[in-house]
This record gives structure tokens, C-alpha cells and sequence, in this order.
């Protein structure tokens, strides 16, 4: 029987960091724009327009949320939160991608 020389890794230590810091940075700039824009209207009323507010916060139309939505707890969503959190996902994607071809590389598997 022969041994596999190098140990088996879960899918989550394969994924790269940058990439798992960035999936839930999005998650948590998702979850901060809902609760904030859910006191306008309900939760889940008129995403169509409040999602212009995920990427342009000094858009008008999210400025006449502001003033005019119910007093609420939850910080003013700011979309830079959005911003960064689609750059650090997007440069684990591709720091993904890169770690993926140096493996496939490594194996010396090559194409037809």
C-alpha cells in the first residue's frame, strides 16, 4: 500500500485568506445595509431602489431615506464598507485562482 505524501486538507484551509476575509466582510456590509434600509418601508420592501444605496450612499434618493426613515440604532450603511469588502473579495478570488494554477502546475498535468 502505498501513502499519499502529502496529507489531506480540508476545503476550508485551502481556500486562501484573503479570500475567506473577504466573503465575510461581504456578508457583514449585506447584513448592515439590509438593517439599515429595512426601516425604510419593511426588510424586504423596494430593494430594487434602496439597492442603489449599497453602492452610492450619497446618491439622493439614500439621502431622502436618511432624513426621512424611523429612528433606528443601526450606524448610516456607508458604501465604502461595500466597496472594500468587493475589493478584498475579489482579490481572494483571483489570489484563489493563481494558488489554483500553480497547483495544477505543480502536478505537472498538462492539456490535450
Amino acid at each position: 500500500m502505498s501513502q499519499d505524501p502529502q496529507p489531506k486538507r480540508s476545503v476550508l484551509a485551502a481556500l486562501p485568506l484573503t479570500l475567506i476575509i473577504g466573503l465575510v466582510m461581504m456578508t457583514l456590509t449585506l447584513a448592515w445595509w439590509l438593517a439599515y434600509y429595512a426601516h425604510v418601508g419593511s426588510l424586504f420592501s423596494d430593494l430594487d431602489i434602496k439597492s442603489v444605496c449599497l453602492r452610492h450612499s450619497s446618491y439622493g434618493l439614500c439621502h431622502f431615506f436618511t432624513e426621512n426613515m424611523r429612528p433606528t440604532v443601526v450606524p448610516v450603511f456607508q458604501s465604502a464598507a461595500f466597496w472594500i469588502s468587493s475589493a478584498v473579495l475579489a482579490l481572494g478570488v483571483i489570489q484563489g485562482l493563481l494558488v489554483a494554477c500553480r497547483a495544477v502546475s505543480d502536478r505537472g498535468v498538462t492539456r490535450r
